[in-house]
């Protein structure tokens, strides 16, 4: 892909999606050239689709011609992450989610910082909420002061995002696999630099069931197997976690909330730590995935 200048590098924005063309369509607005001030021929966007229809690909390319749109390999948001960088052609990895609102400049924030810091090889951006929280069981990515690398905003090195082997595919859902990439950058010594100009909004949503709940805590137990956390201090973490959500989220904020989805959200996270206690009487998983 062409660059404006000789040593500006080009930015591929990856969007896993799967199945939400609207919410994906408000995504793709917000990475138009007048908004992201920044020349086109410096980015290019892919969207790696776990769901493909003919339907969002036409949308697409009614949207913008220049997006480049490839059906997932349908195994996971991480393996759909991995499929989307596996067709960049730029220098630099952009990760969004498709229900993220990029905020404006986003893009020359990071081509910005890229250039400005080039020691670096990983950026994290910011993520706020958008819209009111209405009930106790809504829920949002926050990262407003850096430290998390949350999948749905972060910048990476393509040369170095594939020497780690990309996303571990062993995490089927949406949990833990970017918590994983983070404690593997830092394992190999990658500093993270936060721009906080490269922002993105992200809606508050109401918190996926019970089936996400398993996903969840299988994710864990592989994740913590992985890193050699062992089964004695699980059970204070997750104690320690459940108890955690149910003082900030029930306790303190009930009455702001009028206590809606209070319920609820204390069933999923029971829910979670029961199936974290099942597995935990039983031997963790064996790691043979990207470490």
């Amino acid at each position: 892909m062409s660059l404006s200048k000789k040593n500006t590098p080009t930015l591929s924005v990856v969007i896993p999606t799967c199945g939400r063309p609207e919410l994906l369509r408000v995504c793709l607005e917000r990475l138009q050239l007048g908004i992201q001030n920044i020349d086109r021929p410096c980015y290019e966007v892919i969207v790696s689709d776990d769901r493909p229809s003919d339907s969002t690909r036409a949308m697409i390319t009614w949207l913008d011609p220049l997006i480049r749109y490839t059906p997932g390999p349908g195994r996971g948001p991480a393996a759909n992450r991995n499929h989307g960088a596996s067709q960049a052609g730029g220098e630099w990895i952009v990760f969004i989610d498709d229900d993220c609102l990029p905020e404006s400049g986003m893009l020359k924030a990071y081509r910005d910082r890229v250039l400005q810091e080039k020691e670096c090889r990983v950026f994290e951006g910011r993520t706020s909420p958008f819209g009111e929280r209405s009930r106790i069981d809504e829920e949002a990515p926050i990262n407003e002061l850096g430290g998390y690398l949350w999948s749905c905003n972060f910048c990476i090195n393509k040369d170095l995002f594939f020497q780690m082997g990309g996303f571990d595919e062993m995490f089927k859902g949406p949990a833990m696999e970017d918590v994983d990439l983070r404690v593997r950058l830092r394992l190999l010594g990658e500093p993270i630099v936060f721009v906080e100009r490269a922002a993105v909004l992200h809606p508050w949503r109401q918190r996926r069931g019970f089936a996400f709940a398993r996903l969840d805590a299988e994710a864990r137990c592989y994740f913590y197997a992985k890193h050699g956390i062992y089964r004695q201090g699980l059970w204070v973490i997750h104690f320690h976690r459940f108890a955690r959500g149910i003082l900030k989220n029930v306790l303190k904020e009930g009455l702001r909330y009028r206590f809606r989805g209070a319920w609820r959200y204390f069933w999923l996270e029971l829910h979670t730590l029961l199936i974290m206690a099942w597995r935990l009487t039983r031997r963790l998983p064996n790691t043979t995935a990207n470490t």
